[in-house]
């Protein structure tokens, strides 16, 4: 890797987790960190950075003496020379609808219990279509959710922003959520294929054991001498099918 490039996965790392990680669609946790493979994801969307892949930036960070950016045993990313934004408290210019996206076999439970995460923030956006880049990161097919502001306010939600069209919670009510009818969004989940046909036979058959129709087989598979063979075989014969020795 040219030295050039080095110097440019730098910058725009930088850039991402501590100048304007709402760009990416990235929130940091409390400790200022970012989940790498999420990081990644966020950089594959966009074509001008599509040269950058995790293989180049583990490379970049070996060969720096003094890193300012740490990836960590659980596969997580932070900039040691930068801390990122932090959220902040919002009183006025609240917009009456959020949004965000979760997995399709989430959807009937947060229907029921509302949306909560025990180790973090939920991320709200202020547009469809950010949820919805959001969203298929976790899903092909994710499940957009409509949360009103108006309705969650009145469930003591804490409510914070995020630099800009991102806002952050830490538990939304059933009440405030709208969705797709449940029974149609289980009936689109779709079943991973089998790996391995498995043959089915069909109604009124039954599958056919070679050495039940013709004792010669199981002879053949079996050590002995021939005589042996040869008697034992007469002997099956005359049990299995009297009427052919008649």
């Amino acid at each position: 890797m040219s030295k050039n490039n080095d110097a440019k996965i730098g910058k725009i790392l930088e850039y991402i987790l501590s100048v304007r990680p709402d760009e990416f669609l990235l929130v940091p946790d409390s400790n200022g960190y970012y989940n790498f493979k999420e990081v990644l994801k966020a950089i594959s969307e966009k074509k001008e950075l599509s040269w950058i892949t995790k293989g180049k930036i583990i490379s970049f960070l070996k060969l720096q003496q003094d890193p300012e950016i740490e990836i960590n045993d659980q596969n997580l990313i932070k900039s040691l020379d930068k801390k990122p934004p932090e959220p902040f408290k919002i009183k006025t210019n609240i917009p009456g609808e959020l949004y965000t996206c979760i997995r399709k076999k989430a959807w009937p439970h947060v229907m029921e219990k509302g949306l909560i995460y025990n180790d973090k923030k939920i991320i709200l956006f202020s547009s469809k279509d950010l949820a919805l880049l959001k969203g298929k990161r976790i899903d092909q097919d994710p499940v957009l959710l409509f949360i009103s502001t108006k309705i969650a306010l009145t469930k003591d939600i804490n409510l914070e922003g995020f630099m800009e069209n991102i806002f952050l919670a830490d538990f939304i009510d059933p009440e405030a959520i709208k969705g797709p009818s449940v029974d149609k969004t289980v009936q689109k989940i779709k079943r991973k294929p089998l790996t391995e046909k498995k043959e089915i036979n069909p109604a009124g058959s039954f599958s056919v054991n070679p050495e039940d129709i013709f004792p010669e087989y199981r002879l053949q598979q079996n050590k002995g001498s021939w005589q042996k063979n040869k008697k034992k075989l007469r002997k099956q014969k005359s049990r299995l099918w009297p009427d052919q020795n008649n």
